[in-house]
């Protein structure tokens, strides 16, 4: 077997569609296939060499995610963020590597955000973070504690619109939210099988160093962590969702600066995005975390990072779209129903996203 046969291999691929038995059982089980399928790899190019020669370190970043695990389960949290953290320190490279630059970033002026109306006027206020006054209202989610507010949004309305769980359309609020500046992430936001063409391409050169290479290097050795952090909640009704022990710890390091200073957020693909075939464009989201507190109001940090156009509902803004030009709009296809398969740009949501792409953002 080679590299390219393991990150297309079902055992590989991600998000994972969970299980209903105990996480952390599940979570050593499905690594430990992984694992046995690694030892048959042989190396075929330079990244293939250099992912094999720290696949130790792969195994030894993938047991403390699992002890992290245990410690959580057994009802000591904080012994668990300790374990992970001293991780991070011992392959500090390594996590650095994966950390995108903003001299690597492109400044993204499209990201979207909804929620969903049940029949009041939303303002900016409402379509950004929960207020800290309202912080009570703040759930867990895969990257948030509860009552710790952050910022998610989506790379498309497809995705924002599937990441709450399909609601009516007509139910919906949209707004585009433009980046002010070139951000900083922890970048978790490459499926393997996405991987697989860029490294096959990769190996067939002779670049043994730089940037790219590092990067792709550190991203096969992290994949038990991207694994930890990518597993579909099997109960979404459920209070509490062992899929999320592993993402939050990660979201608190990355707070207490364990991944490096300046870091604004996390990038990460969607649980929720649903295709046979994912895509970067599409299926991309980003939070970014809270990093300061108030009694009241909004993050300042989050307000100067960012501009919004003004909240429409989905009826409004679907009025709106007569005529539009589906410019600057991801050129993908989505499945919007199983089997049926259409180019993104023909659908509603690109058309509500190119009308909103021709809005005036502004600060909150």
């Amino acid at each position: 077997m080679n590299l390219i046969d393991l990150l297309t291999s079902p055992i590989t691929a991600l998000p994972n569609a969970g299980s209903s038995d105990d996480f952390s059982k599940f979570y050593k089980q499905f690594t430990d296939q992984y694992f046995d399928l690694l030892g048959t790899v042989s190396p075929v190019g330079n990244i293939d060499k250099a992912f094999l020669d720290n696949k130790d370190a792969s195994l030894d970043i993938r047991n403390s995610i699992h002890e992290a695990l245990e410690l959580y389960l057994s009802g000591r949290p904080s012994a668990a963020y300790l374990r992970l953290k001293e991780t991070v320190v011992k392959h500090e490279q390594i996590f650095k590597n994966v950390v995108a630059e903003p001299r690597t970033e492109k400044l993204n002026k499209n990201l979207f955000r909804i929620r969903e109306s049940k029949g009041e006027k939303l303002t900016k206020d409402d379509l950004f973070h929960i207020p800290f006054r309202l912080r009570r209202k703040v759930s867990s989610q895969r990257y948030s504690i509860p009552g710790f507010p952050s910022l998610y949004l989506s790379s498309s309305i497809y995705t924002a619109w599937k990441e709450l769980s399909s609601p009516d359309l007509d139910s919906v609020v949209v707004v585009r939210v433009e980046l002010t500046q070139k951000v900083k992430v922890l970048d978790l936001g490459h499926p393997p099988q996405f991987l697989a063409p860029i490294i096959s391409q990769f190996n067939s050169s002779l670049q043994l160093s730089g940037m790219l290479f590092d990067l792709l290097t550190a991203k096969l050795i992290l994949w038990p962590l991207q694994a930890a952090c990518s597993v579909m909640v099997y109960d979404r009704n459920s209070p509490f969702k062992p899929e999320y022990i592993i993402p939050q710890l990660i979201l608190q390091l990355l707070r207490d600066d364990a991944f490096g200073t300046d870091i604004q957020g996390i990038r990460y693909f969607s649980m929720n995005y649903g295709q046979s075939k994912h895509s970067l464009d599409l299926g991309t989201n980003y939070v970014f975390p809270v990093k300061d507190t108030f009694i009241d109001g909004h993050c300042e940090m989050l307000k100067e990072l960012t501009l919004l156009t003004e909240p429409l509902p989905w009826s409004v803004a679907n009025l709106m779209t007569d005529g539009v030009e589906v410019l600057h709009v991801k050129d993908d296809v989505v499945e919007l129903s199983p089997g049926f398969i259409v180019p993104y740009k023909s659908t509603k949501f690109a058309q509500v996203e190119s009308m909103l792409i021709s809005q005036v953002a502004a600060k909150l």
